[in-house]
């Protein structure tokens, strides 16, 4: 006999009010918009997208917020590459062991042999949360509920160790920005 679930993720990320006023928001921030004598339901919405236009309703990219929880997905990419502290990282992966990779980052860098991966550590624990979340619900019907509060444990640590590597970029790109004087002594002595 199967268990129900004690724990479900929901399939909209946010309600249909909230998506819409995101959508709105992000269309406005992107420069799209709206004409007096209509509303954002009548218009066709133009997105480009890796070089190419693409046509929605207003509906559509709602449906889209809604389930991934970004309003365009596009522009919010766009933002996160260009942001000071988080933008401009991407993740590299290689089987190959002739292969090296260099990586730099507020003045430390790194050269990695193959096989091997580098990602940025806020991104990875982001994905650990979502997978942790998933995985912890999947096993909410178990009759073993262990797994399932082990999975919990570690979706918290990912938050926790989420938090932490976001103030830790901020201080690291201080602490390598030019002129840092007397405030790094005093971040140093808070740490201490």
């Amino acid at each position: 006999m199967n268990l129900p679930h004690f724990l479900t993720i929901g399939k909209y990320h946010l309600s249909e009010q909230k998506a819409e006023q995101a959508v709105e928001a992000a269309l406005k921030y992107s420069g799209i918009r709206k004409p007096h004598n209509k509303s954002w339901a009548e218009m066709d919405i133009t997105i480009t997208e890796n070089g190419q236009p693409e046509q929605f309703k207003f509906y559509q990219l709602v449906k889209k917020a809604r389930l991934s929880g970004i309003s365009l997905e596009v522009l919010q990419n766009q933002i996160d590459n260009t942001d000071l502290f988080f933008g401009g990282s991407l993740s590299l992966a290689t089987p190959n062991h002739q292969l090296e990779i260099a990586v730099s980052f507020a003045g430390n860098e790194k050269k990695l042999q193959g096989p091997c991966r580098i990602a940025p550590v806020e991104q990875e624990l982001a994905e650990d949360i979502l997978f942790y979340k998933q995985q912890v619900c999947e096993y909410s019907n178990s009759n073993d509920f262990s797994l399932s509060c082990r999975y919990y444990r570690s979706y918290i640590f990912s938050s926790i160790s989420l938090i932490d590597a976001f103030i830790n970029r901020h201080i690291q790109i201080f602490r390598n920005s030019p002129g840092s004087g007397k405030e790094e002594k005093d971040v140093d002595r808070q740490e201490g």
